[in-house]
């Protein structure tokens, strides 16, 4: 008996370990995701109050510093760069110049694990600007 024609036999031909494998990665990605959202429930400042623009960037920032401050915990350089590639100078309070420096060390592709590593904590810990727009 045929079934759905070449996609059923290429169904058939796919190795049950292949599947159970599969199913397990889908699994770990769904913890580590969880795990993720847990720790940006749990640390930095709370979620400002929705109300335009601004409140909208602002819990943008605050999300992405919260994945700068797992990804550091966990040593993960790719994640640091995803995250900071969306940040700009104008969100955060302080020295523009400093900022600058900070998320250019993110974005260079010459730094080395130290230096992001210690960018990123540092950007992480930034109060994001009072007008973040």
């Amino acid at each position: 008996m045929r079934v759905n024609g070449w996609m059923g036999l290429a169904f058939d031909l796919k190795p049950s370990e292949q599947v159970e494998s599969d199913l397990e990665d889908r699994r770990r990605e769904l913890s580590q995701l969880r795990r993720a959202v847990a720790v940006a429930r749990q640390t930095g400042p709370g979620p400002a109050l929705p109300g335009g623009a601004a409140d909208l960037r602002r819990v943008t920032i605050e999300a992405q510093q919260a994945m700068l401050r797992h990804a550091v915990r966990n040593g993960d350089l790719v994640l640091i760069r995803r995250a900071a590639r969306t940040l700009r100078v104008s969100d955060f309070a302080g020295e523009p110049g400093a900022i600058e420096g900070l998320l250019g060390v993110l974005r260079d592709a010459r730094s080395t694990e130290s230096e992001i590593l210690d960018a990123a904590g540092e950007v992480a810990a930034l109060p994001p600007a009072a007008a973040a727009v």
